[in-house]
């Protein structure tokens, strides 16, 4: 198995995550993302609602390597939880799981902003209720 990145260095990736986005290199965010990120990509149009800013980091959490449910073994790594707004104005909340090195990271979730797949990653509830880790993410309308 590959290296569980630290706080920092999840962070780091996901600020390199966020220059390729304002870039809009969908094909480089999408080489550090899974087999789906090209589908999710052009499904959602992702380049036409790139978010204006970066996402806001609401939680962190280790998440250890497993056994698949189907046998294997999954992989590990360090999850970021994150929100903003899309480039449309809508909101979005988002668990991102990296794992690897500095140089050559894997996010599961690299387009962070893509709502839709996602929402089933994020591990317990994504309400804003007080108290919530997600009570500090803006609220969207869309445009």
């Amino acid at each position: 198995m590959r290296s569980h990145p630290s706080d920092q260095e999840a962070r780091a990736d996901l600020s390199r995550l966020v220059e390729l986005a304002r870039s809009s290199d969908i094909s480089a965010i999408c080489e550090h993302g899974t087999l789906l990120c090209r589908n999710n990509a052009d499904r959602a149009q992702a380049t036409a609602t790139v978010p204006p800013t970066a996402p806001l980091v609401v939680g962190s959490r280790e998440v250890a390597d497993g056994p698949l449910t189907e046998g294997g073994q999954s992989q590990g790594g360090r999850a970021l939880k994150v929100c903003g707004l899309d480039g449309a104005g809508h909101a979005y909340r988002h668990e991102i799981l990296f794992f690897g090195t500095a140089e050559d990271f894997t996010a599961i979730e690299a387009l962070y902003w893509v709502i839709g797949f996602s929402e089933s990653h994020v591990v317990g509830p994504t309400d804003a209720s007080p108290g919530s880790e997600w009570s500090a993410c803006p609220s969207g309308s869309g445009t």
